[in-house]
């Protein structure tokens, strides 16, 4: 029986009520309320985290979605291993010092390293300046603007190229992109496209960009041979003045460009084969989901959606499509759909929130997703 029962169960006697003199407020209780106030809603920050992760992995065909620990809560993905079924976050733990946390399929932590803050962020969606992979980390140190390698294994960390990105753009790294093209050498974009050597720090420019796009994306094709990006076709591009060119990286050349007529072209997406590119087409009466086949440039049109909403989270399956579509300026939930990449038919819808970047875990229908931003 609990002791509030038991107290009551008990016969004691009874005296008349005396008038109690009201108790004077003092600083002492003020404090405690102030606590009080304070310490509700801190402890209500892991059951949000809970409800809205941070970091969700889907598998689009069965729709099973699990979540890494809430006490990881606000981490960003930065490196996957196909082969191991494995990816990788870094979520900043103090002022000067971050994780670097390994995952399984199952969201379980396999290991956590700690290293100092290279670049600011590690905050639920990717950061530009800095490209993993396996247990290296490349950066630009926002200070000197140099190029730089962190080795997890070893703790070092040293020049590679230094002010690699010219002072004028200094404050415009969300236009920046950084990916590895192999374990010794990667791509950056930032007035330039350059290919990098990371052990020589050896660089080569491939392409000048010279309009940038108010949608900055350079999405590297699985085989590393090609990428694709967008660039605004005036000198004053507006919200309906994008392309994607596709430029191969050992060539510098640009093999191909989608240019739709009065509309704009972007969120390019790359099939597991590197043979399809999947691409959202919009002006102001329409918005639609194409693919295009790179070989012979046949398109389709996969799917119409409404010109007054936006897309989130475009992700391309080995045999699927995924995507968000939000109405411009509301704070729903995001509904994440699903459809065939061949004939565009519905699959599988799931309620995820607000999605950020997505990164495939397979070449089948397993991904991860920043959620809750």
């Amino acid at each position: 029986m609990e002791q509030r029962n038991h107290r009551e169960s008990r016969h004691e006697p009874t005296h008349p009520q005396r008038p109690q003199k009201k108790a004077e407020p003092s600083p002492m209780n003020a404090m405690k309320k102030i606590l009080k106030l304070w310490f509700l809603p801190a402890m209500l920050v892991p059951l949000s985290g809970c409800s809205t992760p941070d970091v969700t992995l889907i598998n689009a065909k069965t729709g099973r979605t699990c979540s890494p620990s809430y006490f990881e809560f606000r981490q960003v993905i930065v490196d996957t291993n196909p082969k191991l079924r494995q990816f990788n976050t870094l979520l900043r733990t103090e002022k000067d010092t971050a994780a670097y946390i390994t995952y399984d399929e199952n969201c379980r932590k396999l290991d956590e390293q700690k290293l100092p803050m290279l670049v600011s962020g590690y905050a639920g969606e990717v950061n530009h300046s800095f490209a993993a992979r396996g247990g290296k980390i490349a950066y630009v140190n926002q200070k000197t603007l140099d190029l730089r390698l962190y080795d997890l294994k070893t703790g070092t960390d040293k020049i590679v190229v230094p002010n690699v990105v010219p002072e004028n753009i200094r404050y415009t790294s969300w236009r920046w992109a950084m990916q590895w093209l192999s374990d010794s050498s990667l791509f950056l974009a930032a007035d330039n496209i350059y290919i990098i050597d990371m052990d020589t720090g050896k660089q080569k420019a491939i392409y000048n960009i010279t309009k940038l796009p108010l949608t900055c994306e350079y999405v590297l094709s699985p085989d590393a041979a090609m990428l694709a990006f967008n660039e605004a076709i005036s000198d004053m591009p507006g919200v309906f003045d994008e392309t994607i060119k596709i430029l191969d990286i050992h060539s510098g050349e640009i093999i191909k460009t989608i240019k739709a007529e009065k509309a704009t072209a972007n969120y390019p997406r790359w099939s597991f084969d590197s043979k399809t590119l999947a691409y959202v087409e919009r002006n102001r009466e329409k918005m639609q989901i194409k693919v295009i086949s790179i070989a012979d440039g046949k398109e389709r049109t996969l799917q119409n959606l409404p010109p007054d909403h936006w897309i989130r989270g475009f992700i391309f399956g080995k045999d699927f499509i995924g995507y968000t579509v939000e109405k411009f300026r509301s704070d729903d939930p995001g509904q994440r759909y699903f459809i065939d990449a061949q004939t565009g038919e519905p699959r599988k819808d799931i309620l995820l929130g607000k999605l950020g970047s997505d990164w495939l875990l397979d070449n089948d229908v397993t991904y991860i997703c920043t959620t809750g931003i």
